[in-house]
C-alpha cells in the first residue's frame, strides 16, 4: 500500500519535485519503504528522477499510464478497500504483478 500512497501523493502534487527525505516525512514512512517504492514506480515508468539533485516527480511515460493512475486515484478515493484487496491478494513476485495491481477491470460493452 505504500507504493499506492506514494504514487497518489506524487500525482496530487505533480508540479512539485520531492527528495526521498521529504517523501519519508510526508508519508511518515521509513526510508527503505519509500526508496523501494520509488524504484518500483520508476521501473514501470510512473515516476521520474532528476539525477542532478536526486529529486522525484510524477511522470507517467504515456497517456495510457496516466489514465490508469487517474482511475486508480478515483477508485481509491471512493472504494479504498477494493484497491487494498487487489494488492494484498496478489502475490508480488515481480514488477509485472505490481503493475497489474493498478489495472482496473471494466465491464465489457456486452455486459459480461
Amino acid at each position: 500500500m505504500w507504493d499506492v500512497e506514494l504514487l497518489l501523493l506524487l500525482r496530487k502534487e505533480r508540479a512539485r519535485s520531492w527528495t526521498t527525505g521529504e517523501l519519508v516525512r510526508q508519508l511518515r514512512a521509513s526510508s527503505l519503504v519509500v526508496s523501494d517504492a520509488l524504484v518500483a514506480l520508476q521501473r514501470i515508468d510512473l515516476v521520474g528522477r532528476e539525477a542532478a539533485d536526486d529529486r522525484f516527480t510524477y511522470r507517467p511515460a504515456t497517456d495510457e499510464l496516466a489514465q490508469i493512475v487517474d482511475d486508480l486515484a478515483a477508485t481509491y478515493a471512493s472504494e479504498p478497500a477494493s484497491i487494498m484487496h487487489v494488492i494484498w491478494s496478489t502475490p508480488r513476485t515481480n514488477i509485472q504483478t505490481f503493475a497489474d495491481a493498478f489495472r482496473l477491470r471494466k465491464d465489457n460493452d456486452d455486459g459480461s
